[in-house]
């Protein structure tokens, strides 16, 4: 008989005797493939001790003002014989009353890789703060949606530096589009068509793509970094390594929100220009950055917060309107008007701690003179604070700040993490000693491990051998294949771009379910263009978003690799007239080409890393490539489990403390001289008993 020792938030609490306790582990479970596992138990009662109603704070009481919180998961560690063995999370599910008295809390245990889903909870990644640090560009300007900032990151490769740290490529613009189809055709001149072939002069020449048909991407581990800012985590750099891991460092993420043109509210007919020209530094009761104002002091000492524009003499007669903004929600938004304005907000509306934004709406260019922002709050001693930020004269262009968080795809940033997680088969947990979540793919993850010869302590009286193989097919696609030409691809070949369905190439039909496995992101399959007339191929690559019948299209968030291309000579149109036609156009020599294979990762075409789960012709070799998703990372585990040896062995053990303690999932257990995977082990950890599921190796 152990003793077990459970701590909830550093105090101990108290246990019965004979209470048993039972935990699970499971890292990747073959009856649930797609899913990262953690440690869990069944949920078990803790006495309603002294000790223990202080901790709950007497929850059976509702009366008690902030009182305990069950609605949460509170940290907890668990012991054996006073060793540790578990760290996570207790929750706390409910009070037993005897007598109409307290008798028995009700808890339950979860691992530490459950907290990924508390902390994210429901947020998005336009939530992610950190991002707002990559709208300011690479010239110490801002990041313009206009035909000269689109032109300026399609063509060429701009870093950033942010804090002393230089990010390589974080946004840049692919030849991709929202609606207009480009071809190549050398012989050929159509006024405003999407033909890609330069040639000078004006009339029926202007041609090609129109610069506000192409929208911005961000690389994925921005996205990622912003991530572990937001929630004060750490990934490990197993697979998130961005020095060596091409297949995860060249990624990027369009930012298309929604579909067609990308606008902010009404920006098709005015520009909206977001105010972050302010002074910097910090004042007594608030700060301001690149994030917005903050508001530091609770806003019941807060005695007034004004904002003040004053626009230049040049644009005194000039109508504007002002919008003020907190966490997405419009705390005020003015009426068209010119001249000197004010607005005081109410500090009611204010929340203590979260960007408060500026935006200023305008019909034309427009100049300010100075906007000033004015906060005053009394301290607990009854002194009064007062800061001010004033911007200075700025302009204000015909065209509007492309806000990154404005326009990222809607998605949550559990979900984010999740696809990762499916597409390149990570594991998850964290590492206690390194503070840090640690992500690894699952061969590395095996590959980790070592040996426990557990021969001595297995009950070899009873034992059960099962089958290992709980479905008939494994599929793996995304979400999203609804572009127009996914769509070809699928009517074609009757087949969907890029779907790998594995049934182990054999000609017997198992029994069981189809396992599909999707990952939330729309793929694109891209074309190479031909020229229309001599039918010899160009250097150019392009990617079209729209639905089978051409129109417009949002789908799900849209991934892809980025090559810069140089040397392919083409048409851009840098003048649109009010209609949207083209009425000026030049000749861009480089553009960043959308893949769904990484030709910045080097080496040889047929070893290029691949973004498709089956092995499909590549759109720019023409060249079928074999380092598919499925095949560098889930073919090892699920060809084992097909095996026709392969088995799930069944066993009750016992294990010594020292085992049990340290063993990982990523270490095989020997028996008998067989080695052995863990699928799950389920621990009462009163008895000692382990139920073990092992697959052979």
């Amino acid at each position: 008989m152990q003793t077990i020792q459970l701590y909830i938030q550093g105090d101990r609490v108290d246990m019965f005797d004979d209470e048993s306790v039972t935990i699970t582990d499971t890292i990747k479970n073959v009856k649930d493939i797609s899913k990262v596992f953690t440690e869990f138990s069944r949920s078990f009662t803790l006495p309603a001790s002294k000790t223990n109603n202080k901790v709950f704070k007497h929850y059976y009481n509702f009366d008690i003002q902030d009182g305990y919180d069950a609605r949460v998961r509170v940290t907890a560690s668990i012991e054996l014989n006073h060793a540790e063995y578990k760290k996570g999370f207790i929750k706390l599910e409910g009070v037993s009353l005897k007598d109409n008295k307290p008798h028995t809390y009700k808890v339950t245990f979860y691992g530490n890789t459950v907290s990924l889903k508390e902390k994210f909870g429901d947020d998005k990644l336009a939530d992610l703060e950190f991002l707002d640090e990559f709208n300011t560009t690479y010239n110490g300007g801002k990041l313009r949606f206009s035909a000269g900032g689109i032109r300026d990151l399609l063509r060429n490769q701009r870093n950033i530096v942010i804090k002393g740290t230089t990010y390589s490529a974080p946004i840049q613009v692919p030849l991709l589009t929202h609606s207009q189809r480009l071809h190549y055709n050398s012989a050929t001149h159509i006024l405003d068509d999407g033909n890609l072939f330069y040639h000078t002069g004006s009339g029926t020449h202007q041609h090609g793509v129109k610069w506000n048909e192409l929208k911005f991407a961000i690389n994925l581990p921005i996205i990622l970094l912003a991530i572990e800012i937001e929630y004060g985590i750490t990934f490990s750099d197993d697979f998130f390594d961005t020095s060596t891991n091409t297949r995860w460092k060249d990624l990027y993420m369009w930012l298309h929100r929604a579909k067609g043109p990308v606008t902010t509210g009404d920006q098709t007919t005015t520009f909206t220009y977001y105010v972050d020209d302010f002074s910097t530094a910090n004042g007594q009761v608030s700060t301001i950055g690149a994030g917005g104002l903050r508001i530091d002091a609770d806003p019941a000492d807060i005695l007034q917060t004004l904002v003040d524009i004053t626009p230049n003499v040049s644009s005194a007669s000039d109508d504007y309107k002002f919008r003020i903004e907190q966490s997405g929600n419009v705390l005020f938004e003015s009426s068209w008007g010119s001249g000197n304005r004010s607005y005081v907000i109410p500090s009611s509306s204010i929340t203590r701690n979260v960007p408060i934004r500026l935006y200023i709406i305008t019909r034309a260019a427009f100049d300010v003179q100075d906007i000033q922002w004015e906060i005053s709050a009394e301290d607990s001693g009854g002194i009064v604070q007062f800061d001010q930020y004033n911007s200075g004269f700025f302009n204000i262009p015909a065209e509007f700040d492309f806000l990154i968080r404005d326009q990222i795809p809607d998605m949550k940033v559990i979900d984010f993490i999740t696809a990762l997680l499916k597409m390149f088969n990570l594991v998850v947990y964290v590492d206690d000693v390194q503070d840090e979540i640690v992500v690894k793919d699952l061969d590395s993850f095996y590959n980790s491990g070592i040996s426990y010869d557990i021969t001595d302590y297995v009950d070899t009286s009873v034992s059960e051998v099962d089958s290992a193989l709980p479905f008939r097919e494994v599929s793996y696609q995304y979400q999203g294949n609804e572009t127009y030409l996914a769509q070809v691809h699928t009517q074609l070949f009757n087949k969907t771009w890029g779907k790998e369905e594995y049934s182990d190439n054999s000609t017997t039909t198992f029994s069981g379910d189809i396992y599909k496995i999707e990952a939330p992101y729309e793929h694109m399959k891209f074309e190479r263009l031909y020229d229309l007339d001599t039918q010899t191929i160009t250097d150019l690559q392009w990617g079209y978003s729209v639905d089978d019948n051409q129109e417009p299209y949002i789908g799900k968030p849209v991934i892809f690799y980025l090559n810069l291309q140089t040397g392919a000579s083409y048409s851009y149109v840098n003048a649109v007239s009010a209609n949207n036609t083209g009425t000026n156009h030049v000749q861009n020599t480089a553009y960043w080409s959308p893949l769904n294979t990484n030709q910045r990762g080097g080496g040889a075409s047929s070893t290029w890393d691949s973004l498709h789960f089956y092995p499909e012709v590549d759109e720019w070799t023409e060249q079928t490539n074999t380092n598919t998703l499925f095949n560098d990372f889930h073919s090892t585990y699920i060809e084992s489990v097909f095996n026709v040896s392969r088995r799930i062995s069944k066993f009750t053990a016992y294990l010594p403390q020292r085992v049990l303690v340290n063993v990982s999932l990523a270490d095989r257990l020997v028996i008998n001289g067989q080695s052995y995977k863990i699928n799950s082990i389920s621990t009462n950890l009163l008895t000692g008993e382990s139920k073990l599921e092992l697959l052979n190796e």
